[in-house]
């Protein structure tokens, strides 16, 4: 870069590996209305140990159409098309780089000696015998049609459980390192989905199109290594058994057995756990999306809405509101000192507590420290419902009559005017009154916490012309 003071940085690496897989897929019909489809891959990858190069995996799915099958079917006038289906598959995948089952050193400087360039062995011992991980998954469906098409629904349940990944497990120290990777832990999946498309109004001069489509999702960690039923994996992030994955563990006020905030008995402030606590699904649950279209004459109008639920999230935002002075929980009391809400104190002693409710002792400070300190410096109050309806798109176009296109000279076959808004609306939960949901610190795993300082989502406007020639 030419308006550069300085020389660029950089580095370069090289990493050769070698992949081959074959496969081989069957078809098989009968009468049309039955049919029969299996496939299976071989892969072989340098990636493993050669003794683990090479790996399979098949899969089947068979369908049945009742309605051709069953005669008084097929001339139904209210069930035109019916469909049963289901299937059972094997995938492998690798969960590592090149070179991950060599121990390898690492270029140090300043140890043994002063600023002698040395070596030191990685913290985590290299298994030459990692295998594939190893997702199963299992659908059953079904298929139907109203109406000539003027009705269509289709339901589908799948199971998807992915065994041997590769997560590290803690060996002892006296072999010079502190873990090694291992084929272990089991990860389950489950949910349904349900679409239905139907046109409720049809005629010469006027057709509307109705979509609707429903997602539940369940995720669960079965088991992890023999040593961990919990792994932290950064960023907020933890695999826990027992739980959905991802999730995200933040810090909490201490707590009687009844939830209730414990406070300074001097102060009247409110105490920090040293605990870290689960605050729950942070992939939605519940997915929901609309779509229709209406049109008349040469107006089209469509409207794509979306609802995703049964999560939550930590919002950055709400800390950085509190630290301005700009969230409205910082006018709890005016700003003067107060009573903490639905708090107790310890009237006994650590090992032997007992809580009494608290009732007249109010915090040593209401304003600037509180809130910008005590209250800020703990994360549940940021933790919210990230549940939200969003309408993401509202376009109306209109295609201009042919009678007018004549004046074109015939050169023109064809206008179409629109107008398009994206990202017009949110709705959102009571709870979230600081910012988008969506907003994630990153992707994959990195979900749950929308940090502080990220740029607001746009509305956007857009105007278009399509000719046809």
């Amino acid at each position: 870069m030419k308006n550069r003071t300085s020389l660029l940085n950089g580095s370069q690496g090289y990493t050769e590996t070698r992949r081959m897989g074959v496969f081989g897929d069957l078809t098989v019909g009968y009468r049309n209305f039955v049919f029969l489809h299996a496939s299976g891959r071989n892969d072989w990858d340098s990636r493993l140990d050669p003794s683990q190069w090479s790996f399979f995996y098949p899969g089947v799915d068979a369908s049945f159409v009742f309605t051709e099958a069953i005669p008084a079917l097929k001339d139904s006038r209210i069930l035109s098309y019916g469909k049963l289906r289901g299937g059972i598959a094997k995938v492998g995948s690798i969960n590592i780089n090149a070179y991950d089952l060599e121990n390898e050193f690492n270029v140090t400087g300043g140890f043994p000696y002063g600023s002698v360039t040395a070596h030191s062995m990685a913290g985590a011992l290299k298994n030459r015998y990692l295998q594939p991980e190893f997702t199963l998954s299992k659908e059953i469906g079904i298929d139907l049609n109203f109406l000539n098409s003027r009705i269509n629904a289709e339901l589908a349940y799948y199971s998807m459980s992915t065994t041997n990944q590769t997560l590290p497990a803690q060996i002892a120290y006296s072999s010079g390192y502190s873990s090694m990777y291992v084929n272990a832990g089991e990860m389950v999946n489950k949910g349904f989905e349900a679409e239905l498309k139907f046109v409720p109004v049809f005629n010469s001069t006027i057709r509307w199109d109705v979509n609707v489509n429903y997602a539940y999702w369940f995720n669960e960690v079965v088991s992890l290594t023999p040593e961990f039923d919990e792994l932290s994996l950064g960023n907020y992030v933890y695999a826990i058994v027992g739980q959905p994955y991802p999730v995200n563990k933040w810090s909490d006020f201490e707590r009687d057995p009844q939830g209730r905030v414990i406070v300074d008995a001097k102060t009247g402030l409110p105490t920090k756990s040293t605990d870290l606590f689960i605050s729950g699904q942070t992939v939605p649950k519940h997915l929901l999306g609309l779509q229709t279209y209406l049109k008349y004459k040469g107006f089209t109008l469509g409207v794509n809405a979306e609802y995703r639920g049964g999560h939550v999230a930590r919002i950055g935002t709400a800390h950085d509101m509190m630290f301005t002075g700009i969230s409205d929980i910082t006018s709890w009391a005016g700003r003067e000192r107060f009573v903490y809400p639905n708090s107790v104190i310890n009237t006994g002693t650590a090992e032997n507590p007992v809580y009494v409710e608290n009732t007249n002792i109010t915090t040593n400070d209401g304003n600037v420290d509180f809130w910008t300190q005590t209250y800020r410096g703990i994360s549940r109050p940021g933790v919210v419902n990230a549940a939200f309806w969003k309408i993401r798109e509202l376009a109306v176009y209109y295609d201009v009559p042919e009678n007018y296109l004549a004046y074109a000279g015939g050169f023109v076959k064809g206008v179409k005017v629109g107008f398009i808004g994206r990202n017009l609306f949110m709705f959102l939960p009571e709870s979230n009154m600081y910012g988008d949901p969506e907003v994630n610190s990153g992707s994959g795993n990195a979900v749950g916490y929308a940090p502080g300082g990220a740029i607001p989502p746009s509305r956007s406007y857009g105007f278009n012309i399509t000719l046809t020639f």
